[in-house]
């Protein structure tokens, strides 16, 4: 590459000897030779004005800290009245839309995450939203019914099975029979009942402590696909800096570090891993070739000629940028030239 009369080349390694030498003399050293004035010889026209630049990958892993986010407290209620004769829930394990969570009189009284609450008996004949919210859930169970929201023959065999009756039976689904869930799998924190236990509608089956769905970031990135990392687990994070990846909140749930950001006088926040989920190629410059225009842009002069940069981050007199285009330029000019623009 061609170069004009009073420029010189300053290499990348002769950089590093200095930032070396520098760094050597210590910090106070160091602050009394920044609070000199440019010598006159480094002030020509012979002083070096270009340095080389090299490409590297860079992914912008950095710790930083999130608010974990929880569900609202909620309690199971059954419409049962009796005995109990069974009891399936029990802490700590997970109840599954679908599965029996007790039995009432010797009936199976079973849990269902239908979109709409049920909130009567459902027989042959009954049409509606809630036919239609079961029939929903019944298909995301396996059943094969049709969801128009009609009662009919194939809803009723569904339900027959559902209750674990024989096909002499009704195939009513009354609403003593079910517990709604507000999601397909809940853990319950509180299972009050026992078997014996006498029963009677408003009775608490389970109750719900509130779970950790969602993580929010306490500064999130302000552009770029990111992605955060929890004890080898990865989870996305949304525009807004929020994660709700399942794998990364079912590592997190399960560690002792959301117990203690909840405490009482507990840390408040659990630290994640943040990085880039493409790593880009970036170039270190020195802070001075850089024409800031806005935040986190801004043009650096190379070949007689401004480029646009986008700038990462600075630290100890480098910026971190990434260029506009394929094309990195073998160097740039230490000072951004004056009376140039950057357009």
């Amino acid at each position: 590459m061609s170069r004009k009369s009073g420029r010189r080349l300053v290499s990348g390694s002769a950089v590093l000897v200095c930032a070396a030498a520098c760094a050597a003399a210590g910090a106070v050293g160091a602050a009394v030779l920044l609070a000199q004035p440019i010598p006159a010889e480094l002030a020509s026209g012979d002083a070096p004005q270009v340095i080389a630049i090299s490409a590297q990958p860079y992914n912008g892993s950095r710790s930083i800290a999130s608010f974990p986010i929880m569900s609202e407290q909620t309690q199971l209620i059954t419409r049962a009245f009796g005995v109990m004769t069974a009891y399936y829930c029990a802490p700590g394990e997970p109840l599954a839309s679908g599965a029996p969570v007790a039995a009432v009189g010797g009936q199976s009284v079973v849990a269902l995450a239908t979109e709409v609450p049920l909130w009567r008996d459902l027989a042959v004949g009954s049409t509606g939203a809630d036919v239609l919210a079961l029939q929903t859930e019944l298909v995301e169970l396996g059943y094969d019914v049709p969801m128009d929201g009609r009662f009919r023959a194939s809803t009723q065999a569904a339900v027959r099975t559902l209750l674990g009756e024989g096909p002499r039976t009704p195939g009513v689904l009354p609403l003593s029979r079910v517990v709604w869930l507000p999601e397909p799998s809940v853990i319950p924190d509180e299972c009050p009942l026992s078997v014996g236990k006498d029963v009677s509608p408003g009775s608490v089956i389970a109750g719900l402590g509130g779970s950790l769905v969602a993580l929010e970031l306490v500064t999130p990135p302000e552009t770029g696909q990111w992605v955060a990392d929890f004890d080898r687990t990865a989870g996305s994070v949304l525009a807004d800096g929020v994660v709700n990846d399942p794998a990364i909140i079912a590592a997190i749930a399960a560690s002792p570090w959301l117990e203690m950001a909840l405490a009482p006088g507990g840390f408040d926040t659990i630290d994640l891993n943040l990085r880039l989920a493409e790593p880009i190629i970036v170039a270190s410059v020195p802070s001075s070739a850089v024409e800031a225009t806005g935040q986190g842009v801004g043009c650096v002069w190379s070949d007689d000629a401004a480029r646009r940069v986008t700038i990462i981050g600075s630290s100890l007199g480098q910026t971190l940028v990434s260029f506009e285009g394929a094309q990195l330029p073998p160097d740039v000019y230490i000072r951004f030239p004056a009376g140039q623009r950057c357009e």
